[in-house]
């Protein structure tokens, strides 16, 4: 599927959409409120506010980060409502969908508002309450079953249970072509799939950078790890990486933004491999202002879906070096670096010496992340998820 164009599956495309102009009235849940889906979640609230509609915003805070939370308090308290929810499966899951039930219900009725649940989590429990609105839409910003490391026993069990999460909604979003062929197979009717990629404003980003940049108490060479310290991201690979790239070139040097539940590996792997002199490690800081203390972005995630990182560091044309997965396949389809296995520290270390050792292929890699931002577009995301929305409150065939 191309990336020109954003694919609303056929059954929308047949649509005849009424009150084109009318406000639409969505509510928008996420559980896990750090990383690139509370970052989707957020700007398509903004967006949606911008553009005359009503959005609220459920989360819950048990794993949120700092980002969110500054952004947070910047939205108008009554249109933010929290409602904590455990990670995995939990018995209180049937308390919280209760609560959702009377946050949507108008004097007993079912609800005139969309429900668009972000991630597994939030999508589970708006399947249990999926009744009492007017439509579900589930994004579930990369299914854990397209992890390629997953046993065969995993990946079958996962793929029921994301299979019966998404059959219980209006319409799925996947965002990058890979997530939408994951849902495919695992029983997604293509007539409720649409892809469409996530999207920034680069010269937000670029004015951000910029606004951060401060000069460098030391030279060399600076590899940036960004994500949070979890098995997905794959973080001790990248800290394998700069200890044998630094064996090659001493001056280089990395940084690692980001916390989570791998803080303690991190930080053990750096003490018992000496790279405390070497390795920068802000935790949770916002990542956009300090895109310049990077030269060589080091992505390593096991599995993604369309990674915000790869969009902001694209931007400011900064090279990268990554490992293949659903994410670097969207944004850099025809390169032909992309690195098999997640966690095969020496090819990724090779590639970034290749890089390094030659200012042509730094150049031609900052030209290949200038060129694939122009593809990612917030207002042609926003523009086509509100088509789903009114494809779902006032269509018909």
């Amino acid at each position: 599927m191309g990336l020109g164009r954003h694919s609303l599956s056929a059954g929308l495309q047949g649509v005849f959409l009424v009150n084109e102009t009318g406000s639409i009235a969505v509510d928008l849940l996420i559980e896990s409120t750090g990383g690139g889906s509370a970052r989707h979640v957020l700007d398509l609230f903004d967006q949606l506010l911008q553009r005359g509609h009503s959005p609220r915003l459920i989360y819950s805070m048990l794993r949120s980060d700092s980002l969110f939370q500054e952004r947070l308090s910047r939205i108008d308290p009554a249109r933010a409502i929290r409602l904590d929810m455990s990670r995995s499966p939990h018995l209180t899951d049937l308390l919280v969908a209760t609560r959702l039930r009377k946050i949507s219900s108008q004097n007993g009725r079912r609800s005139q508002r969309l429900l668009h649940a972000h991630s597994t989590k939030a999508g589970f429990i708006a399947s249990m309450v999926h009744q009492s609105y007017a439509a579900t839409i589930f994004t579930p910003h990369a299914y854990r079953g397209m992890d390629p490391t997953l046993s065969p026993m995993k990946r079958c069990a996962l793929a029921t249970a994301e299979h019966i999460i998404s059959r219980s909604h209006n319409n799925v979003i996947a965002v990058s072509p890979d997530e939408e062929k994951y849902a495919l197979r695992i029983g997604v009717r293509r007539g409720r799939l649409a892809c469409i990629p996530n999207g920034v404003d680069p010269s937000l980003i670029l004015q951000k950078a910029e606004a951060g940049r401060v000069a460098r108490c030391k030279p060399g060479i600076v590899l940036g790890f960004v994500g949070r310290l979890a098995y997905q991201k794959n973080p001790l690979t990248f800290l394998e990486c700069v200890k044998l790239v630094h064996r090659q070139q001493p001056h280089t040097r990395g940084v690692l933004f980001g916390d989570g539940p791998m803080d303690g590996q991190v930080r053990s792997f750096i003490a018992t491999n000496g790279l405390g002199e070497i390795i920068d490690c802000p935790g949770q800081i916002d990542f956009v202002s300090r895109l310049h203390d990077i030269d060589i972005m080091v992505h390593t995630s096991r599995y993604e879906s369309l990674p915000y990182v790869f969009l902001e560091a694209c931007a400011v044309g900064m090279p990268i070096v990554s490992v293949r997965n659903a994410g670097s396949e969207t944004i850099f389809p025809e390169s032909r670096r992309l690195i098999g296995a997640p966690s095969d520290a020496k090819a990724i270390a090779a590639d970034i010496l290749r890089m390094m050792e030659s200012e042509d292929a730094m150049k031609a890699a900052r030209k290949e992340s200038l060129d694939a931002v122009k593809r990612f577009s917030i207002t042609v995301m926003v523009d086509a998820i509100e088509k789903i929305y009114r494809a779902n409150l006032g269509a018909t065939f």
